[in-house]
């Protein structure tokens, strides 16, 4: 499969592999290797992830021909982690007595959202925040590199009600910073 890159030329994708790390097996969704970035999508932990990445990079500086070898070193490494997560929560409760609360009824009388014979249901499904990121850093500027904004989310599992309390989470941060933000998100709501 071929896929993009920021730069237009197409990148090489590998999919569905797996590796080992300390005699357990960990699933590789994917690898993806473009010109000025490496993507690795595992079903494990940060650590896990950056595990394979240096290995990666281990193996593909291993292919220099032309020069001596020279360990290939990353200029930012980004997390993004994902998880589906049981929640001991009320998402109705997070936005009682703010504005949000009464967005179903309000746009429900303001419009008619269903068909003829039908009605629609508005419930809250997502809490989302947008990280921007301000200023400037010398090292990225020199390799021409911006960050584009990132989001923390906590949606409701697409398929399943609201009250089943399934969540799919996702942040820029390693996997255990995600489970200990869940861990107190949970406590606190």
């Amino acid at each position: 499969m071929n896929i993009p890159s920021p730069s237009g030329n197409i990148g090489l994708v590998f999919s569905l592999g797996k590796f080992e790390i300390e005699g357990k097996t960990k699933v590789i969704d994917r690898i993806v290797i473009e010109e000025r970035r490496i993507i690795v999508t595992i079903g494990g932990s940060s650590d896990d992830a950056r595990i394979l990445m240096k290995d990666l990079l281990s193996l593909i500086a291993s292919f220099e021909t032309r020069h001596e070898v020279r360990p290939i070193i990353p200029v930012i490494e980004i997390d993004e982690s994902q998880s589906t997560v049981e929640l001991a929560i009320d998402f109705h409760r997070l936005l009682s007595g703010s504005i949000s609360a009464n967005i179903p009824e309000v746009f429900g009388s303001l419009t008619n959202v269903a068909p003829p014979s039908m009605r629609a249901a508005i419930t809250p499904s997502a809490l989302r925040f947008k990280i921007r990121y301000l200023g400037e850093n010398e090292d990225l500027k020199k390799h021409s590199i911006s960050m584009a904004d990132k989001y923390v989310s906590i949606e409701a599992r697409e398929g399943i009600g609201i009250d089943a309390r399934i969540f799919f989470a996702s942040a820029p941060v390693k996997s255990d910073s995600l489970l200990e933000f869940l861990r107190y998100f949970e406590n606190g709501a």
